[in-house]
């Protein structure tokens, strides 16, 4: 068999080819793991790109919504120069607590300082420091509940840029009367126009302020504090008379003290107002006759008047501070306590007699003795 012999030009073309062919199999799949990684680091930049764009966007929407709430609260705010800015604000305070007889009252302007916020566009770096003032006052007197609730009305339905920050409240003269601290921050914007203060009232105001104040005025906040007590489960009480509404709202508030006396601190939620009562006082809850019957540090009993089956009943009710007249205990009917006195008046009374008669037959033999 003969061997097929091969141009060595023509071997070493076919060996080229051959080598082309191979190289090109083999660099289809690299390529297209490099084209395909190339489209996803470009899809990545793409998504990336389109977040910054929106993050940037969210901000300058924030910035723009913060500039116009800046501005708007410019228009509220104190006069940008700081003399006639803390001139005029205490001079309302001082308006405020003269008109409401505060004794002792007096307005202090404690301090100013300036504090850092966001720039709005216009304002360069320099400004920065400067954006807002603070300006703190305190507010001193003696006062009643009632007007210092009309204090308040005063402070809050003014619109202006500011607020009570702490208030310290203390009872004085049996707690007839308060002395107040209040202390105050008040904000002045250098974007104002204001060049002097002006207390505006709110244009939309939905605050029932007569409400409030006779709310403040009608609690006893300072009242004595007493724990509640352990229901008593000795007997089985009767039913109790429950005969208006005004007796589920009419509560005892607290027992107090006055020149050693006890006095109890009726609230009437349905009318608004409250009552002392001392012993011995009548009074109405609803269409109930009451009297106060007697009054300890720890609960008072009261003498309730009612008209059953044309029978008059004469009752005692126990209370205790923090109830409701309607979740009063019954304790005793007064019949109990008149039958027990007519056995010890009746026995009282034979006892007269026997001395009476006793002494009546010593009489007689006195005068029968200086007869003979």
């Amino acid at each position: 068999m003969s061997l097929i012999t091969i141009d060595p030009k023509k071997r070493e073309k076919l060996m080229l080819i051959a080598c082309a062919a191979i190289f090109l199999v083999a660099s289809i799949p690299v390529s297209m793991y490099l084209f395909g990684s190339s489209v996803t680091n470009m899809q990545n930049q793409l998504e990336t790109a389109q977040e910054n764009i929106e993050n940037l966007e969210n901000k300058q929407k924030a910035g723009k919504e913060a500039e116009k709430k800046i501005l708007e609260d410019a228009k509220r705010s104190l006069p940008s120069d700081e003399a006639i800015a803390v001139a005029g604000y205490k001079n309302w305070l001082t308006e405020i607590i003269t008109s409401l007889r505060f004794e002792g009252g007096q307005v202090t302007h404690t301090g100013t300082k300036a504090v850092k916020a966001r720039a709005v566009r216009g304002q360069t770096n320099k400004e920065l420091s400067d954006y807002y003032k603070n300006c703190q006052f305190t507010v001193k007197g003696k006062t009643t509940l009632n007007d210092f609730g009309r204090f308040l009305e005063r402070f809050y339905e003014t619109d202006t840029l500011h607020l009570i920050r702490s208030m310290t409240v203390k009872p004085i003269e049996s707690a007839r009367r308060i002395e107040v601290t209040i202390n105050i921050e008040v904000v002045s914007i250098p974007q104002t126009t204001n060049k002097i203060f002006s207390a505006a009232k709110k244009e939309k105001d939905e605050m029932d302020w007569s409400g409030m104040v006779r709310t403040v005025a009608s609690r006893a906040f300072f009242s004595p504090y007493f724990p509640p007590q352990p229901s008593r489960t000795d007997s089985p009480p009767p039913q109790q008379p429950r005969l208006a509404d005004a007796t589920k709202h009419t509560y005892l508030n607290g027992i107090t003290w006055s020149n050693d006396k006890p006095q109890a601190w009726f609230n009437y939620r349905l009318e608004g107002r409250q009552s002392i009562v001392k012993i011995g006082d009548r009074f109405r809850i609803g269409p109930t006759n009451c009297e106060l019957y007697s009054c300890t540090d720890k609960d008072v009993e009261l003498l309730i008047d009612a008209i059953e089956d044309g029978k008059r009943i004469r009752s005692i009710w126990a209370m205790q501070p923090g109830d409701a007249f309607y979740d009063a205990e019954h304790m005793r009917d007064l019949e109990d306590e008149k039958e027990n006195n007519t056995e010890n008046d009746a026995a009282e009374s034979f006892d007269d007699k026997k001395v009476e008669e006793s002494s009546s037959d010593e009489n007689h033999r006195i005068a029968h003795r200086d007869i003979e």
